[in-house]
């Protein structure tokens, strides 16, 4: 199984039942210069958001 399907399962079942919209967002902070780590995160959670739209979840992906 692909780390991004496991993560998109469990956030899936956590919120299972409740009303809304999941929200998978990745945000920019002051941490002095970028470098190839920022990417991590646009990659982590641009991974989980994508399984979760083709899951046909209820997500909205937010970049800031």
């Amino acid at each position: 199984m692909f780390w991004a399907e496991r993560i998109a399962g469990e956030i899936v079942e956590r919120y299972k039942g409740r009303k809304g919209t999941i929200v998978v967002r990745d945000e920019k902070t002051v941490s002095g210069r970028v470098h190839i780590g920022s990417m991590r995160g646009v990659a982590i959670h641009g991974a989980v958001a994508k399984i979760l739209a083709e899951q046909k979840s209820r997500t909205y992906f937010a970049l800031r």
